[in-house]
């Protein structure tokens, strides 16, 4: 976010990107609040022990938070912000 403002007063964003995380196999997950979209407040991929995959755990400001466990993560950047029929 920057510190300058648009016509209608709301603050110009920059830089935006979508990132995509990729499993090539989920071997556990848990949920919570999925009955809502969920905006993230904090993220962190962690290694399994033995090499055997890794977890991502979001914690959430708004909206579904939770884990999910996996192999073969892949992450892709996309620059730009978010398609609403994403």
């Amino acid at each position: 976010m920057t510190d300058r403002v648009d016509t209608s007063g709301v603050f110009v964003c920059e830089n935006h990107a979508v990132v995509t995380f990729t499993f090539d196999r989920i071997t556990a997950l848990s949920l919570e609040d999925t009955d809502t979209d969920g905006i993230v407040g904090s993220l962190q991929v962690i290694a399994l022990p033995g090499g055997s995959g890794r977890r991502v755990v979001w914690d959430n400001s708004w909206g579904v938070w939770g884990w999910v466990e996996g192999r073969g993560l892949s992450l892709e950047l996309t620059p730009g912000e978010p398609s609403i029929n994403a």
